[in-house]
């Protein structure tokens, strides 16, 4: 677990022999195979997304961006994205260490996050989220790193090939 540069710095100085990241590093020592692609949302709850609905982002005090912090990826995208969405500069944004507390805080309407899909599936079903329109699609391709030099032992083998193949297994038709 860990945030992309952590994984990223581990693979490459040989602690980790691989890990899963959300992007490709775009590293040339490192190898990187998609897995799956992660489609984002915006969510906020749906008082406060009426609120924006109706009011505008320039008349609402206080809103946030909630997330993972700015080591975060998706917690970086989010701010540019909701800056697009007209989200104030300087608007504060919250940082939690969990899915579920982000989950809770948004669910409580203390702010709006960028979120896996898939994440929020049980609250956007229950309706105590909703999905803010977005002015574009974001995706990310979650993929399997590892470092070009590295000669992973029969286990990790085993294990790397386990990864890969339930990741094609699942997106096949």
């Amino acid at each position: 677990t860990g945030f992309q540069a952590d994984i990223v710095d581990q693979v490459q100085s040989h602690a980790l022999d691989f890990g899963i990241v959300p992007m490709d590093p775009k590293q040339d020592d490192l190898i990187f195979e998609p897995l799956i692609d992660e489609e984002m949302i915006v969510v906020a709850s749906k008082p406060l997304a009426n609120l924006i609905e109706h009011q505008g982002w320039d008349h609402i005090s206080g809103i946030q961006e909630i997330g993972f912090g700015s080591r975060c990826v998706y917690h970086t995208e989010g701010l540019k994205l909701l800056s697009e969405m007209g989200l104030p500069a300087g608007s504060h944004s919250n940082g939690f260490a969990s899915t579920e507390l982000v989950r809770q805080v948004v669910t409580c309407g203390l702010g709006v996050a960028l979120v896996p899909k898939i994440s929020m599936a049980q609250e956007l079903a229950q309706g105590s989220v909703v999905p803010l329109p977005m002015p574009r699609k974001i995706t990310f391709a979650h993929g399997i790193v590892r470092h070009k030099k590295r000669v992973l032992n029969t286990p990790s083998k085993v294990f790397y090939r386990e990864i890969v193949e339930y990741f094609s297994n699942a997106s096949a038709p």
